[in-house]
């Protein structure tokens, strides 16, 4: 019985917790572990096409997190490039199926904002993918290929 009671919780005393673990003090912890709480950095993503591919890689969530949390921070262009563009991950896991299955094959649109800073992103390799956004003048915009037409 004594093994089958070590594998649940058991309730304890908070003398007998700082006893049995190694304790941070909060100067510690706020030194290690210290965000720059100033500075706003959000994005949001779509993605289009082959899901298999996109659910292997969790697409949408690695660029994020590219984006986010490398030091320093990503731009998101660059890592919805890596992720979706010519060559980047989405291709390389469908390995010699790209272009021959339709795997590997999409594209991601996104918004960055750092601070008051605010950029549309867009990548994909294949063919075309169809996004439409407002630029910063207030013009709508709509594109189907890399360049405009």
């Amino acid at each position: 019985m004594a093994m089958l009671s070590d594998c649940f919780p058991s309730p304890r005393s908070a003398d007998e917790t700082n006893n049995n673990a190694t304790a941070m003090s909060e100067d510690t912890i706020s030194s290690t572990y210290k965000r720059d709480v100033t500075r706003r950095h959000a994005v949001a993503m779509s993605g289009t096409g082959n899901g298999d591919s996109f659910l292997r890689l969790s697409a949408v969530r690695t660029a994020a997190a590219m984006s986010r949390f490398s030091t320093p921070n990503m731009p998101l262009a660059e890592a919805v490039r890596r992720i979706a563009g010519p060559k980047g991950a989405l291709q390389e896991s469908a390995g010699d199926r790209f272009g021959h299955t339709g795997e590997g094959e999409g594209g991601i649109i996104g918004i960055e904002l750092v601070n008051d800073k605010s950029d549309i992103v867009w990548n994909f390799n294949c063919g075309g993918m169809f996004r439409a956004w407002v630029d910063v003048d207030g013009r709508e915009r709509c594109m189907v290929f890399k360049d405009e037409y």
